[in-house]
C-alpha cells in the first residue's frame, strides 16, 4: 500500500494514466465502428443500388392500383361510364376520361396524371410484349358502372419497366398491375 501511495505522489496529475488509456479506448472504439459501418456501406449499397428500380415499379403500381379504384368508385358514383387511357413514352402518363351517354359527343378528359416526373419509367406497350415474349398488355381500361367491365376479355395487364432494363432485357425488375373477373379487382405486384 506504501508503494501504491508513493507512486501517486510522485506523479503531478495521479489521474493521467487512467486518463491516457481511457482515450485511447474511445479512439479505438471509433475506428472500430468506422471500419464496421464502411463495410456494411460497401456491402449494401450494391444491392441497393440493384433492387432500386424495382422498388421504383411497385411503387409506381401501387399508385396505378390506387387510381383504377377511385376510376371505379367514381363511376359508380356519377353514373358514367369512364375510360383509363395509356399515354405512350416516358414518364408514365396517362389519363381518365369521361365518356358521354351519347356516342357522337367526345370524351371529357377527367385529369392527365404522370407517375413517374424524372422519366425513367415507361408503360409496357402491347408492341413491346411481343418482343419480350410477355403476356399482351393492354392501353386502355374501360369501367362501366353497370356492365363493371366492358370487353370481353377476364384479365387486363398493365406493366411498367425501367428505360434502362428495356434496353437491355430485362425483365425481373417489371411490375404489373392488373385487373380481373366481372368486379374488375384490382392487383399489383
Amino acid at each position: 500500500m506504501a508503494l501504491l501511495l508513493d507512486s501517486s505522489l510522485n506523479s503531478k496529475y495521479p489521474g493521467q494514466i487512467l486518463g491516457k488509456k481511457e482515450v485511447k479506448f474511445t479512439q479505438r472504439k471509433k475506428r472500430i465502428l468506422g471500419t464496421l459501418s464502411l463495410f456494411i456501406l460497401l456491402n449494401f449499397v450494391p444491392v441497393i443500388l440493384e433492387q432500386l428500380p424495382k422498388w421504383k415499379t411497385q411503387n409506381f403500381s401501387r399508385k396505378f392500383a390506387q387510381e383504377i379504384n377511385t376510376l371505379k368508385r367514381q363511376a359508380c358514383i356519377h353514373q358514367q361510364v369512364y375510360r383509363l387511357k395509356i399515354l405512350p413514352g416516358p414518364g408514365l402518363f396517362y389519363q381518365i376520361e369521361q365518356l358521354p351517354s351519347n356516342l357522337l359527343d367526345s370524351p371529357q378528359i377527367i385529369k392527365k396524371v404522370q407517375l413517374d416526373p424524372s422519366c425513367h419509367f415507361q408503360w409496357l406497350l402491347p408492341k413491346m410484349t411481343s418482343s419480350l415474349e410477355l403476356p399482351v398488355m393492354q392501353e386502355e381500361f374501360y369501367y362501366d358502372y353497370l356492365k363493371k367491365t366492358s370487353s370481353h376479355e377476364k384479365v387486363k395487364k398493365f406493366g411498367i419497366i425501367a428505360i434502362q432494363d428495356l434496353w437491355t432485357q430485362r425483365l425481373d425488375r417489371i411490375s404489373m398491375v392488373w385487373i380481373s373477373g366481372d368486379e374488375s379487382i384490382v392487383q399489383f405486384e
